[in-house]
């Protein structure tokens, strides 16, 4: 799972700069794209966030981290947490 951080951390670095060097050169659709899919890996911010949240049993801040997730996993925390959260009450 860190490996899997540390990739995806140099994947939004790449993207970040590849949209930077399309910018110089008014690549306006290279820049769309790149931009897409750098927003696209915020997901897995939050996730590593919110999953580390949960870790602890911090389980409302979870929940709130992930709330308007896409993606199937980050979603499953967001409803796990969610129940945690209920029934620790």
């Amino acid at each position: 799972m860190e490996n899997d951080f540390f990739k995806v951390l140099d994947a939004k670095r790449e993207l970040r700069q590849g949209i930077v060097e399309r910018q110089k050169h008014g690549l306006v659709y290279s820049v769309k794209w790149l931009a897409g899919m750098c927003h696209g890996l915020a997901d897995v911010d939050n996730y590593f966030l919110a999953k580390s949240y949960f870790d602890v049993r911090e389980y409302d801040r979870a929940a709130h981290l992930v709330r308007n997730a896409s993606s199937p996993v980050p979603r499953f925390l967001h409803l796990y947490a969610t129940y945690k959260a209920i029934e620790s009450k």
